[in-house]
């Protein structure tokens, strides 16, 4: 197979890539051993993601000139803007490609690094950017989080800290994913993945492809054939309920697009100090984080009373309660 092209790629190169390989497909196999490329379920050809090229720095400058600068926070950035966080002694390469950054932008994302650790060292728990935070806020005559009695002794609160990375994260609510069941919001999830990559499903990550697949197979073991009825009374049932919270909330496609509840405070902690944008002000993001008694967990309704937590069951439906894209 010819040699992947390096660096950012226009689409006439990328369409010459392709061609040379459907070429070296009429002339026949090489004489050496050779390996199949993937398909796509429709059979079309998977194209592998083409890394950012040089050194973490380098990677670092080039998706900022990507993402444009308001959509771009690195660790400059944290540091001038968020000091209650620790940076890592290394920082972690940006594994996403200009495809995949270009669409993120597109899709009203920012791409951030995600710290783990407080300026004095500690995990970054929820418990300690509450302390962290209730003073910066009650000088404005605000609260950080609204009430802390119902989870001050969960370990998502006490012990999770978010995972260090670089995500994609939306500042706004996914369209139509509230007045929707965790299934249905996770269905939604599945489709907007779709249609992210319509226009190239060849150039799907791989991460993508994989939780599409898995999220299918739960799907139909589960709940297709079911009417709306019997799939509430399984996600509501007193032996069943925290069996499906625990599984939905374990799969990929809630995983890698939705924050934990820890990822979801500090989010909306980091958007109103580096830039003054108050996210989830009258909503609530549902995550990917399950309560010790199988409830999956929102947060958000961040006003100046404070960001609320509370956990609901999967057949749960509110009118303020979507999704917050946090993608990984």
């Amino acid at each position: 197979m010819p040699d992947i092209p390096k660096g950012p790629i226009s689409s006439d190169q990328m369409l010459k890539w392709i061609n040379s390989i459907k070429r070296q497909e009429l002339v026949g196999p090489a004489p050496t051993k050779s390996k199949k490329s993937p398909e796509t379920p429709s059979g079309s050809l998977v194209l592998p993601e083409i890394k950012l090229e040089g050194d973490t720095r380098a990677q670092i400058e080039r998706a900022r000139q990507i993402m444009g600068a308001d959509n771009f926070f690195g660790p400059e950035e944290i540091q001038e803007k968020y000091p209650y966080v620790r940076l890592p002694d290394t920082i972690p390469p940006i594994l996403f490609d200009q495809d995949r950054m270009e669409r993120a932008k597109n899709a009203g994302m920012v791409l951030r690094l995600v710290c783990d650790t407080a300026v004095d060292g500690g995990p970054l728990t929820g418990a300690k950017l509450n302390t962290l935070l209730s003073p910066i806020y009650t000088a404005r005559n605000e609260k950080f989080l609204f009430d802390t009695a119902w989870h001050k002794d969960e370990p998502f609160f006490t012990t999770e800290t978010p995972r260090l990375s670089w995500v994609f994260m939306a500042t706004e609510i996914l369209p139509d994913s509230t007045n929707k069941n965790y299934v249905d919001q996770t269905n939604l999830i599945a489709d907007h993945i779709k249609t992210l990559w319509q226009d190239s499903e060849a150039r799907m990550p791989q991460q993508d492809r994989d939780d599409l697949k898995e999220w299918e197979a739960y799907y139909n073991t589960n709940f297709a054939g079911k009417t709306p009825e019997e799939i509430t009374a399984l996600l509501n049932g007193d032996t069943t309920r925290k069996k499906y919270a625990l599984e939905l909330s374990s799969l990929g496609m809630n995983q890698h697009n939705r924050a934990t509840a820890v990822e979801q405070i500090d989010h909306i902690a980091f958007m109103r100090a580096a830039t003054e944008k108050k996210i989830l002000e009258t909503t609530y993001g549902w995550t990917s984080t399950c309560s010790s008694d199988g409830s999956l967990v929102d947060v958000g309704c961040a006003d100046a009373w404070g960001a609320g937590m509370d956990g609901w069951k999967p057949d749960d439906v509110r009118d303020d309660l979507g999704v917050l894209l946090f993608r990984r």
